[in-house]
């Protein structure tokens, strides 16, 4: 009987612990260690309206570049007609600064430390993840993969210069993960408001991530960024996205 108890006490703790979605997935991101060589082909977007005294302006980039991650570090490399382009784009806008400059503009979304994150994840998710609360954990398919949801509230890493201006902040994300523990997609969302020099302000953003596991690195196949703000005289909105493409 002694020995019953004892087994059907390990069964449920072990049942306990599988149910902790967030423990699996920082168990997982763990063991991604990141070593592996990678490469592939980066494809950035960015649109940019900002609206002020009722008169809207809006901006466009784009950027396609390659990408490689290894021993000796990372290496993005830029087709030289593209720099050329960019070059001439600069050149016209001398003459008229309201010309278009779309891959100027793309080439500036090409970050190195932007994009260091993105092919080698594992490390920001789980430094992310580490204010995380766990909300609810469901079973739910993803792009029809077996796998769980679990939905997280998060405290952001704002500066008191920053967090001081803001009267609510409510963040919280949805992270799939499949049955190793592994991400499958993200989708996060924030919503903000607040005031400065007596002038409110308020804004949200929203982001999806999809991933791929490459070795023994996490890698985020794509993310599409959005967000907006207003205040009195003036708003804005991004949507940016990021799409990598490893190499086969």
């Amino acid at each position: 009987m002694a020995l019953h108890r004892i087994a059907l006490a390990l069964l449920l703790s072990a049942s306990a612990a599988r149910a902790d979605g967030l423990g699996d997935l920082k168990a997982a991101l763990q063991r991604l260690a990141g070593n592996d060589p990678v490469k592939g082909t980066m494809d950035v977007r960015l649109t940019r309206q900002t609206v002020e005294d009722k008169k809207p302006v809006t901006y466009r980039g784009h950027a396609t570049f390659s990408v490689e991650d290894g021993p000796k570090g990372l290496k993005l490399a830029f087709a030289k007609e593209d720099l050329l382009l960019a070059a001439g784009e600069g050149r016209a806008q001398m003459a008229n600064p309201e010309k278009a400059s779309p891959h100027r503009l793309g080439l500036r979304e090409a970050d190195a430390l932007d994009v260091a994150d993105l092919v080698n994840h594992a490390d920001p998710l789980a430094r992310y993840l580490e204010k995380a609360v766990l909300v609810e954990e469901r079973r739910e398919a993803w792009k029809g993969r077996p796998a769980r949801v679990i939905v997280l509230r998060v405290d952001p890493p704002l500066p008191q210069s920053q967090r001081r201006h803001l009267k609510k902040v409510d963040v919280n994300a949805r992270i799939w993960i499949g049955e190793d523990g592994a991400p499958l997609a993200l989708s996060y969302q924030a919503t903000y408001s607040g005031s400065r020099f007596f002038i409110s302000f308020k804004g949200s953003i929203q982001e999806e991530r999809r991933f791929a596991v490459q070795g023994d690195r996490l890698v985020v196949l794509s993310r599409a960024l959005e967000e907006s703000a207003s205040g009195f005289t003036f708003s804005y909105s991004n949507q940016r996205t990021a799409t990598f493409t490893p190499e086969k």
